[in-house]
């Protein structure tokens, strides 16, 4: 018995011994893998301009950007990564998942649910990089809002950085680091282990017949109204006196409610 009782502390200190270990040899990867952060607000300026036009099903369109470089020296081995990853079929419905047949992203390759436009050297204070990417939505894809992810990854002074879209993050991870418990707002980027926060866009696929057809029943109905309104302003001018003049609006007006001319002044 007393061999059982000696046993049970060192049982006890081995078990607490290998859980230090374990919490000790992870810390460090966490931190080695983390990147350092940036100024809050600086994440907007190095991805601006994001826009994707209505595009119909079977068609393409151009997702367009402006990559800027903010900070005052050279960025190396950049990557600007774009990726289609989520689906709402009607306003208020909420997201739904993406469906098998959704829009496409390439530039100069192959298409597929992302693209990352590699840029070996981006200088200090750029702005306005951009190449052409181009958004193909499939024939059967289904109408909805499509949105767009992007994450921009670069070497500074032997570090690599890190920005994401809220795209990249759980629901509940972003809540909990956008939020403080009393309810103000904030962003703690180390929390979700981003250098910065990037805005993110999407694009609307939708059928553009009904729009069409619409635009040109309006156009008609606005040539009809303009055509009318000619013929009455038209209609609203009197006979020319002999003498040059023109007859006065009541006169005018006279002549057509009587329904007869006058034979002589004063008549």
């Amino acid at each position: 018995m007393s061999e059982t009782l000696s046993r049970g502390p060192w049982r006890i200190g081995a078990t607490i011994f290998v859980a230090l270990l374990t919490v000790l040899s992870a810390t460090p990867a966490v931190r080695a893998t983390a990147p350092p952060t940036l100024p809050v607000a600086m994440g907007r300026e190095f991805l601006d301009a994001l826009s994707a036009g209505p595009i119909s099903p079977g068609a393409s369109g151009t997702l367009g950007f402006a990559l800027s470089n903010p900070l005052p020296s050279s960025l190396t081995d950049v990557a600007l990564t774009f990726e289609v990853y989520g689906f709402n079929g009607a306003p208020g419905t909420g997201s739904a998942a993406l469906p098998t047949s959704a829009p496409s992203l390439s530039s100069g390759g192959a298409s597929g649910p992302n693209v990352t436009l590699p840029i070996p050297l981006l200088g200090a204070h750029a702005s306005g990089w951009s190449v052409p990417v181009t958004i193909s939505v499939p024939s059967d894809a289904a109408q909805g809002t499509y949105t767009i992810r992007d994450s921009l990854s670069f070497d500074l002074n032997g570090s690599t950085y890190r920005l994401e879209s809220v795209g990249y993050f759980a629901p509940a991870l972003w809540e909990h680091a956008t939020v403080l418990p009393n309810g103000t707002p904030t962003l703690n980027l180390t929390r979700l282990g981003v250098s910065g926060v990037l805005p993110e866009t999407a694009v609307l696929v939708e059928d553009s017949a009904p729009l069409d057809t619409a635009l040109y029943v309006l156009l008609g109905v606005a040539i009809v109204l303009g055509a009318a309104g000619g013929y009455v302003a038209l209609r609203g001018k009197g006979p020319s006196s002999r003498s040059g003049r023109s007859s006065s609006p009541e006169e005018s007006q006279a002549d057509r409610t009587l329904g007869n001319k006058r034979s002589k002044a004063g008549d």
